[in-house]
């Protein structure tokens, strides 16, 4: 075989693993599909746990916060309540 032949063949399969292990690929890949993993990208947020029953203003409207829930207050300061069940799920204090 030619050394040419080789060297051409093993840039091509460099290349090709990478393009495999790309965000694009896996869009693509996703989108034959319909269906794949994700998850969430590790953002700070806050949390303060409420002391009785309350209202408060989220992005899908009036939404009730029972006492001891988490009111989280995301990067765009959105707020939205979460059960304690699902925070101890989902969230980690730091």
């Amino acid at each position: 075989m030619d050394i040419s032949l080789v060297v051409i063949f093993v840039l091509f399969m460099t290349i090709f693993s990478f393009y495999l292990g790309s965000y694009e690929s896996k869009r693509i890949y996703a989108k034959r599909t319909g269906k794949f993993k994700v998850r969430k990208k590790p953002i700070v947020v806050y949390a303060e746990i409420t002391d009785s029953d309350c209202y408060i203003e989220t992005l899908e409207g009036r939404m009730k916060a029972d006492k001891g829930d988490y009111v989280i207050t995301g990067v765009n300061g959105e707020r939205y309540p979460v059960k304690p069940d699902v925070f101890k799920q989902t969230y980690e204090i730091i």
